[in-house]
């Protein structure tokens, strides 16, 4: 025993390196949002547009949209409607199109010039119940309502309404209509598309959630031809498990779907169901994609959930690439950005930035005030720059190699 000690002495012993210290934000700027104690903490995510970046904040009943110079934070101008009350908890109630930006409380919308400040117009819908969500094809606005069933009280019709874009005040045009039955209706998430025949498409889904007791919801998926105004396929119960308010991801042929617990490829075209990546048991409440997103980059769906989780998977078949943990629970009412092989998001208080290649994490950090990160991350990929907001400060930042 003693001999065997002696040898082992002096055998080389194998040392661990420490782990290379994440690197820290580089700030540029910071800009006050708050301007009294009666504000809510939540502001639009950033809308780039030029050499400027959009802010918000919420003073008692009255929005205040900020602009800053990108570069130096100085203030631009500034906008308010004191009849403006937002549903805060949803950061996609603003959608920049060209140089107008858009906003949404519901019931009432409202068109900015972006470049100036000044308003363009207000419209108040006088029925149904409306929603925040607003899209575009660049050339319509797109926006989503509920209306009354006469013949089911209380469970909805699904309306998609549309105007042009420089419509001043909006003409709007009643699209699709997707009527309660015995399910009531609910649109979820829309996308457009140019088919190789020039037609302009839309793809979309929409929640149904069953009238009778014990029933469950489930999601539908279905295609639009808006040049021919025709119905291309409707597929009933799509996604069993229902779907996510998140935003559709396309690619050349395929239609990607976040559902409660799986992410969903179809055949853009017929919509029959290529592959699912099935997460989690469906109900089970920890795993589920609720407060989670995805996004399609460069061949990879990288899927966040709300139990720490990051996955990667192929978009042609949906095998796992990698799966890393430690990448914080839901996200923060925003969603994930993606750029330069690079994750963007705010989750658990803090901002990430993920690796695409290998999910390393690549900065894990709280901001300055110790507040809570919140909102879409927006990143400036020409002067590498991020700008995100933690409920009453807005900052920029150098992005870390």
């Amino acid at each position: 025993m003693i001999l065997l000690a002696a040898c082992r002495k002096n055998e080389p012993i194998p040392i661990t390196p420490d782990p290379e210290p994440q690197p820290k934000l580089e700030y540029v700027w910071s800009q006050y949002l708050r301007d009294d104690s009666a504000a809510v903490y939540f502001s639009i995510d950033p809308q780039m547009i030029d050499n400027s970046v959009l802010f918000s904040t919420t003073n008692g009943n009255s929005e205040v949209v900020k602009s800053f110079d990108k570069l130096t934070g100085k203030l631009n101008w500034e906008w308010s409607d004191n009849n403006y009350q937002r549903n805060y908890f949803s950061y996609e109630n603003s959608l920049l199109v060209e140089d107008i930006l858009f906003l949404c409380d519901k019931q009432t919308l409202y068109a900015i010039d972006a470049l100036t400040g000044a308003s363009r117009w207000t419209y108040t819908w006088s029925w149904g119940q409306g929603d925040v969500f607003t899209y575009t094809d660049g050339e319509y606005l797109y926006h989503r309502l509920n209306g009354s069933n006469p013949y089911y009280t209380g469970y909805p019709d699904a309306y998609i309404m549309r105007t042009p874009i420089e419509a001043s005040p909006p003409q709007w045009d009643t699209v699709l209509v997707d009527k309660a039955d015995t399910y009531s209706k609910r649109f979820k998430a829309l996308e457009f598309f140019t088919s190789t025949h020039g037609d302009k498409m839309m793809i979309g889904v929409v929640g149904a959630k069953g009238i009778g007791e014990n029933e469950d919801g489930k999601s539908n998926l279905f295609l639009y031809n808006l040049s021919q105004d025709s119905l291309v396929y409707y597929k009933d119960n799509a996604t069993p498990d229902g779907s996510m308010y998140n935003p559709l991801q396309l690619d050349q042929d395929k239609v990607y779907v976040l559902g409660g617990w799986g992410v969903h490829a179809f055949d853009l075209q017929t919509g029959e169901k290529v592959w699912t990546y099935q997460h989690a048991p469906a109900g089970d409440p920890n795993r589920s994609f609720t407060l989670g997103d995805f996004i399609l980059y460069e061949g990879k769906l990288v899927v966040k959930n709300r139990d720490g989780l990051l996955i990667c998977l192929d978009k042609l078949d949906g095998h796992q690439i990698w799966k890393t943990t430690d990448t914080g629970g839901i996200l923060s009412f925003g969603r994930i950005n993606a750029a330069d092989n690079k994750l963007f998001y705010c989750s658990d208080d803090d901002i990430f930035i993920i690796s695409i290649s290998n999910g390393e994490v690549i900065l894990h950090e709280r901001p300055p005030t110790n507040q809570g990160a919140t909102g879409t991350v927006g990143v400036d990929a020409t002067n590498k720059l991020l700008y995100y907001h933690d409920r009453g400060t807005a900052y920029c930042a150098k992005i870390p190699e």
